[in-house]
């Protein structure tokens, strides 16, 4: 029989998933959104989240400027991310992606 020890505090455990915040992201992305998402809303939503990582705030007029698009537009993208758990509201107006 093999006899395996438990590693020490002071080791280090080498067989540990790493993955990157943009990486994790995109695995989220896919993984919440039900139904088939259009290439334009995943590559505005990845452009969101390349400006805002998981640091900082946003709202719907930073949406609208970034992306050139509409107030309805950024509105639905927003709900979007809301209903998918990717986003959450962090004040009345202001929002924050989710990790």
């Amino acid at each position: 029989s093999y006899i395996c020890d438990e590693p020490k505090d002071n080791e280090l455990q080498t067989n540990v998933n790493v993955i990157n915040d943009e990486d994790y992201f995109i695995m989220k992305l896919y993984k919440n959104i039900s139904g088939n998402l259009q290439k334009r809303t995943y590559t505005q939503i990845k452009l969101l989240f390349d400006k805002f990582t998981y640091n900082y705030e946003f709202k719907r007029e930073d949406v609208e400027k970034i992306l050139n698009v509409k107030k309805t537009r950024a509105n639905d993208i927003i709900s979007l991310l809301v209903k998918s758990d990717l986003v959450v509201q962090i004040s009345y107006l202001s929002y924050k992606f989710k990790k």
